[in-house]
């Protein structure tokens, strides 16, 4: 019995030894897995609602209602292109940015839009932080550059100091990739909820650009 206990621990011991020396490439938390999924519930992409079980006391509520015949019961502008929100709360405030543009993807003019509110239900009126920038006559576009555009995937940043921040990228339409964009802005929130009219800072994305974008500050 004991030569039986033995040799099973011997094994398992072996197939230990074996699984931690093999190569990890799916490990979680590497860049190859940073998050990995165990539960039972999955999204069917081709539904809207992605087939997911509704929760109870989850609210649906419109922020923005776009409005071209009537500007101002919407966004000021008629604009009805309004894209990539993103959510930040903050001092008991919350703060949904998106991109906005008059009827689509991917021409000019675009600009980025916040709208604030305190109870998740009622919404100020959409302010500009980053409004469409023309590129002054006599600039080099990259080709097949239609202007610049607002594009970014990262909305807001709490800096050490404890002030949001509203982050921007204008880049080129109707790749905002290529190089040659103007480059990334900041702009502070403001302790209640209104935006500093002044830019923080610009950080250019190409050298070239950088002189003729000043006007920006």
């Amino acid at each position: 019995m004991n030569r039986f206990v033995s040799l099973c621990l011997i094994a398992v011991s072996a197939g230990l030894v074996l699984r931690a020396s093999a190569p990890s490439a799916a490990q979680t938390g590497t860049t190859s897995e940073p998050v990995r999924y165990v539960g039972r519930i999955y999204v069917d992409l081709d539904r809207h609602d992605g087939r997911l079980r509704p929760a109870i006391g989850v609210e649906n509520r419109q922020v923005m209602r776009a409005n071209r015949a009537h500007p101002e019961l919407g966004d000021g502008f008629g604009w009805t292109y309004n894209h990539a929100p993103m959510l930040a709360y903050w001092n008991g405030r919350f703060y949904l940015e998106y991109l906005s543009n008059p009827v689509g993807e991917p021409r000019p003019p675009w600009q980025t839009v916040v709208v604030t509110s305190t109870d998740g239900r009622n919404w100020n009126m959409p302010r500009v932080v980053f409004p469409h920038y023309q590129a002054p006559a006599g600039t080099a576009l990259p080709f097949e550059s239609l202007g610049y555009m607002m594009h970014q995937r990262m909305g807001f940043y709490v800096a050490p100091n404890h002030r949001l921040l509203v982050l921007g990228f204008y880049g080129h339409a109707p790749n905002p990739f290529v190089e040659g964009g103007i480059g990334r802005v900041v702009r502070d929130c403001g302790e209640r909820g209104t935006p500093t009219r002044k830019l923080l800072s610009l950080f250019a994305a190409s050298r070239v650009h950088l002189g003729s974008r000043r006007d920006l500050l």
